[in-house]
């Protein structure tokens, strides 16, 4: 999420958008999607060994 918001910071490394407002969007869907596989990460059993 961290990554997300210096992305928005750092203007030059987002996409080039056509409203402004999509800025706030892609910002909030990389969130979103950050957080939706740290969940499915924290679901998955943890296998000890190697």
């Amino acid at each position: 999420m961290k990554q997300a918001e210096s992305l928005q910071r750092q203007r030059g490394l987002m996409p080039k958008f056509v409203h402004k407002e999509m800025d706030s969007l892609y910002v909030d869907e990389l969130k979103k999607n950050v957080n939706d596989l740290m969940i499915n990460l924290e679901s998955l059993p943890v296998r000890g060994g190697s």
